[in-house]
């Protein structure tokens, strides 16, 4: 039995989670000078994607304590091919001011190198910035809007094993996005696609490796979209594991089942190594969730700065089963989407 949280403060005066558990919206308040833990351990960031079947973006701006992140990647599906650029600063601890609450606030990075603004009002985010040298001497721009159709997403508030470490998070799906991207000489519409928010913060162990799989898109008769990982902490009060579906004519917004448990399975060589590139298994032990992830990319990166590590698998391609949403099998028909394996030492 999973726990749903009221509303009221995320840590309590100790600097723990006052209530473990899930919302279908954020309603604990996150105050990054409530944390307790030293400010090299606290992790923020605000990701997204947005993409259709064709191309996709992925924007990155994080906080990590330690060092800052701030990463583009702009997708052509029909090739396929990615083009990326990343920027590394060092102990921003807090000076990038990501917003204490997902739905609100505006974050503005500026080098050189880069300008991006993220602006949250309400349901509605504007995203618009440029990248210089993205693919070769090509520079990337983009203005992009995303509303949130679903009218409903999932937040958890997951501890780890340790005092003070925790995991606040709130994730969108099937955001509807419209706007443009031009990188170098070809610009690409964006009108009609969906895209992913995720949204988290927290304080982490040194040592952790997540599983994480999102998809947004057209199955049949319905928007669905799904959201299913784990790695994340201890999740005995709630997985972070939902479905949505709703009408595509639908103004309603989408119906969203809880889920419990998951697992990937990556396949792998007979030296036991995972080959992102071969067809996954994604499964539950309940039976809820029966899916086939055949990849088309593998967005791969290896960091690795003294006592700061990271390895990356973040694979896009199609998944194509069931979910059981609402009580039925929902089918998932060749939906565009991504799996990933994370490892950091951070």
């Amino acid at each position: 039995m999973q726990h749903e949280m009221i509303k009221g403060k995320l840590l309590d005066s100790n600097g723990q989670l006052s209530e473990p558990g899930f919302a279908y919206a954020p309603l604990k308040s996150y105050h990054r000078d409530e944390i307790k833990a030293p400010k090299w351990r606290i992790k923020e960031w605000d990701y997204y994607y947005i993409g259709n079947l064709h191309h996709g973006l992925s924007i990155t701006i994080s906080d990590l304590g330690y060092i800052s992140m701030i990463g583009i990647t702009f997708f052509n599906f029909k090739v396929p091919v990615q083009y990326s650029r990343s920027f590394i600063g060092f102990f921003p601890m807090g000076n990038i001011k990501l917003p204490n609450h997902p739905s609100e606030g505006k974050t503005h990075v500026v080098n050189k190198n880069y300008d991006m603004t993220f602006e949250v009002n309400g349901n509605v985010r504007h995203l618009y910035g440029t990248v210089k040298k993205v693919h070769g001497k090509d520079d990337l721009s983009f203005d992009l809007k995303l509303e949130d159709k679903n009218k409903v997403g999932l937040c958890i508030a997951t501890p780890f094993n340790k005092v003070g470490y925790f995991y606040y998070n709130y994730k969108l799906n099937n955001l509807l996005a419209s706007g443009l991207v031009t990188l170098g000489n070809d610009t690409y519409d964006f009108e009609g696609t969906q895209g992913v928010l995720d949204w988290g913060r927290g304080v982490w162990p040194y040592k952790n490796t997540w599983y994480w799989l999102s998809f947004s898109g057209n199955s049949g008769e319905f928007v669905v979209g799904a959201n299913l990982g784990y790695g994340f902490g201890d999740t005995s009060a709630a997985s972070e594991n939902i479905v949505y579906e709703r009408p595509i004519d639908s103004t309603a917004g989408a119906n969203a089942t809880k889920l419990e448990d998951v697992v990937f399975e990556i396949p792998q060589d007979d030296l036991g190594h995972d080959c992102f590139m071969g067809e996954w298994v994604i499964k539950s032990a309940s039976g809820d969730i029966d899916l086939k992830f055949k990849p088309l990319l593998n967005r791969s990166s290896r960091s690795n700065l003294l006592v700061i590590k990271s390895i990356q698998n973040q694979v896009f391609g199609y998944f194509s089963g069931t979910i059981m949403s609402n009580g039925r099998p929902l089918k998932i028909d060749n939906v565009l989407g991504f799996a990933e394996k994370v490892y950091n030492a951070w």
